[in-house]
């Protein structure tokens, strides 16, 4: 399947397909650099946190300035009450806040 094909099944919240799908292009050669990240966040929508976690981490080991990953993963961690974590990650998104902020 297409990458554009599993984004539509994500718009239509089709997440269990399009997480098969993410997978199957993952063990492909045609897999692309943000997978991981788009992985982890199906794993989230569909309540797979762990999961998403440990591909967030897979992420982040080829992007470890992605503050964006670094937030959704800080997001994760609130959610399973890991608040020391939470507030690792969430100190390393800062910088990046000023930054990216509106004029």
């Amino acid at each position: 399947m297409k990458l554009k094909e599993i984004f539509n099944l994500i718009n239509e919240k089709s997440f269990h397909k399009a997480k098969q799908e993410l997978i199957l292009l993952k063990k492909s050669e045609n897999s692309y650099d943000d997978i991981n990240f788009t992985i982890a966040q199906v794993n989230t929508q569909i309540g797979e946190f762990n999961e998403a976690k440990k591909n967030f981490q897979e992420h982040l080991k080829k992007k470890p300035k992605d503050y964006i990953a670094l937030f959704y993963l800080g997001n994760l961690y609130m959610k399973t009450y890991d608040i020391d974590k939470v507030e690792k990650l969430y100190l390393k998104v800062l910088p990046y806040i000023g930054s990216v902020a509106p004029a």
